[in-house]
């Protein structure tokens, strides 16, 4: 059973931190590096950090960016052009500094029972997912499989697939137009696999991406009773739960994503 800790690390500590690097990936994806202090290195898989995405109050409200990988350099973050703030971001270089609220919030939970950890995202949730499996492989010194669902529109979308590597790890892409991997949506590519399995004990699933996803994740776990973990994705004002502006309907009342979550169990989460 996955149990959520009692105590999760957050620091709410504003920091300037430097740009170390600042990569394009493809199309509108870039790889953001920044310099932060020895106890990021505490973080967990899931959590994320608010940057504050100009250099007046246009945008007003700082970005949330999930956490895709602690390294000896900083923080990685994955992000895509939409806006105005991720476009501030894109333009920066090595030698820059920004403005960091974090890590924040709550991040997964790796299930010490399970054998077969599912790790699925779409599009840009991709990203935290690659921290998450690094996670795993550790906390678990290999001895699991590790299967990971990358969902994306079309080929020329695929990020990341590079960082999902090692031992017991086996990657699976699909586009929903069929150019590349598996033709369909990602869930439905998981729930292929599932079919497959004699036994259903022993799995646990994690996933991060658009609600829809999400949604139909949760309905995969429902309907095969396999316990399984979503990162929410929302506005979020200030970060730290005061403003209560990220909130979602849970099963029990309403549920801030900047505190609660942004992971959360499924079963805590109003679906209908």
């Amino acid at each position: 059973m996955v149990q959520r800790k009692e105590e999760v690390f957050s620091s709410a500590q504003k920091l300037r931190v430097e740009v170390v690097s600042n990569t394009h990936l493809k199309a509108n994806f870039y790889r953001l590096t920044i310099k932060t202090p020895a106890y990021f290195s505490k973080a967990q898989p899931g959590q994320f950090i608010h940057i504050k995405v100009g250099d007046d109050f246009s945008p007003l409200l700082r970005r949330p960016f999930s956490i895709s990988n602690v390294t000896s350099f900083g923080v990685d973050i994955v992000y895509r052009i939409v806006g105005k703030g991720t476009r501030f971001l894109s333009e920066l270089r090595e030698g820059e500094y920004l403005d960091v609220l974090g890590p924040l919030g709550r991040g997964f939970s790796i299930s010490r029972e399970a054998k077969i950890h599912i790790l699925v995202g779409g599009g840009v949730g991709v990203a935290p997912l690659i921290f998450l499996a690094r996670k795993i492989k550790e906390e678990t010194e290999g001895k699991v499989s590790i299967l990971v669902f990358l969902g994306f529109k079309r080929k020329e979308e695929i990020i990341c697939q590079n960082q999902f590597t090692g031992v017991n790890l086996s990657l699976h892409i699909a586009c929903e137009d069929g150019s590349y991997g598996y033709r369909g949506l990602v869930s439905q590519a998981v729930e292929d696999y599932l079919i497959n399995f004699t036994s259903l004990s022993g799995i646990s699933i994690y996933a991060c991406g658009p609600v829809e996803m999400l949604r139909a994740v949760a309905r995969l776990s429902f309907n095969y009773a396999i316990s399984s973990q979503v990162l929410m994705e929302e506005i979020i004002g200030c970060g730290l739960g005061a403003c209560r502006g990220c909130v979602v309907r849970g099963v029990a009342g309403y549920l801030r994503v900047c505190k609660e979550g942004p992971v959360f169990n499924i079963r805590d989460i109003a679906w209908s």
